[in-house]
């Protein structure tokens, strides 16, 4: 990894805004890594590169990629520098481009939009493709085909600005919480947000992997202080995230499994259930993340592949890009890869922000709309838009 001496190099920063990466591997350090990246879409081809340069394989795939066994995209970039900074040192470093933009020397064109506020002009957010999706999930429930899915819906919006990323990055950081802040944007795509779900993390020193069942959601409400999870339509749900790990993962061996307990966000709760599994080296890593994404608690449980192509087809799950896909980094000796929900995703000044829902058999439409649009409000809340 690279030394930190630049953290007063505003032209380094500039560079990580025009094409960078980072994501938050604990609660006080993060992985950075600066552009221009190099696209590969195989692993191994990736890591040599990664091993050659001493720098990290940057994993952004989109979510279905794994459908598609025959034409292969790009997913593996390699970055050009990357190195790891403490949260103090990030936000230090952030604070170069704050006065800069302050100064009216980053960018002339966006510094009075910017000096507003984070604005987006919002669209209302519209349920008839959700409705789409939970009628067709309920049917296939109704007919034994399946037991849950994961239906989607996005709200659409305008103003995106650059030197907001400076800004949405340095309110994720500074808040306490569970959450896991991530982003990888290029000149003119990209996504940044945060999110409590680790889909596998890895430290060879340790040889030992972590993942987490993540499901059933929970909207904060102040006239009660802990939700009550004894809700069977929740309980379901997150016992098939549970059963799911179980399964993908049975070739690993079990170090250890922690009781179900409350997880606490600055806006919903959520059920949560930790898990460590054994793992020796890179190849085993990079294989537990296939056979782990789409966890139950995003995808279609049980996992049934022509179901999955079924389902990718309808309407806006055909563009929802790499949302809740896995996003994160590793080499040869580490790894950390979250599920990207919790963010927006953005081309040009264009953006969308997508939510989806676990639906059961006992999901009612009405509260799995309330659920999209209550976490669509966090996101907005979390990253200042």
């Amino acid at each position: 990894m690279s030394s930190t001496n630049f953290l007063n190099d505003i032209e380094i920063l500039q560079s990580f805004l025009i094409e960078g990466a980072f994501i938050q591997v604990s609660e006080k350090q993060f992985l950075i890594a600066l552009g221009p990246f190099k696209a590969y879409s195989s692993h191994q081809q990736a890591l040599l590169d990664a091993d050659q340069s001493e720098n990290v394989v940057v994993y952004s795939p989109q979510f279905w990629n794994f459908l598609d066994t025959v034409n292969f995209e790009n997913e593996y970039f390699v970055a050009k520098k990357s190195f790891f900074l403490t949260k103090q040192e990030f936000i230090q470093w952030l604070g170069l481009g704050i006065n800069k933009i302050e100064s009216d020397d980053l960018d002339k064109n966006v510094l009075n939009e910017n000096k507003k506020t984070s604005f987006i002009a919002w669209q209302t957010p519209d349920p008839v493709d959700f409705k789409e999706q939970f009628n067709w999930s309920k049917n296939q429930i109704l007919t034994k085909q399946i037991l849950k899915t994961l239906p989607i819906a996005v709200q659409s919006g305008t103003g995106f600005v650059r030197p907001q990323i400076i800004s949405i990055i340095n309110k994720l950081i500074q808040t306490i919480s569970l959450n896991f802040s991530y982003g990888h944007w290029n000149q003119t795509t990209g996504l940044i947000g945060y999110t409590p779900e680790i889909l596998a993390s890895w430290n060879i020193d340790k040889s030992e992997l972590k993942t987490v069942a993540l499901a059933g959601t929970w909207k904060k409400n102040s006239s009660r202080k802990m939700p009550d999870f004894s809700d069977a339509k929740i309980k379901a749900e997150h016992d098939f995230v549970i059963s799911d790990i179980e399964k993908q993962l049975f070739e690993y061996k079990i170090i250890s499994k922690s009781e179900t307990y409350v997880a606490e966000l600055p806006y919903l709760y959520h059920l949560k259930t930790e898990f460590s599994y054994e793992c020796k080296n890179s190849e085993d890593y990079i294989k537990s993340i296939r056979c782990l994404h789409p966890t139950a608690a995003l995808g279609i449980y049980p996992r049934d592949l022509n179901i999955m192509n079924e389902f990718s087809k309808i309407n806006i799950q055909k563009n929802r890009q790499r949302f809740a896909a896995p996003f994160g980094f590793f080499n040869q000796t580490q790894g950390h890869v979250v599920a990207a929900i919790r963010n927006i995703i953005w081309s040009d000044d264009q953006v969308q922000l997508f939510a989806g829902c676990g639906v059961t058999s006992d999901s009612v439409f009405f509260d799995e709309w309330q659920e999209i649009l209550a976490k669509q409000d966090s996101v907005k809340k979390m990253l200042g838009l």
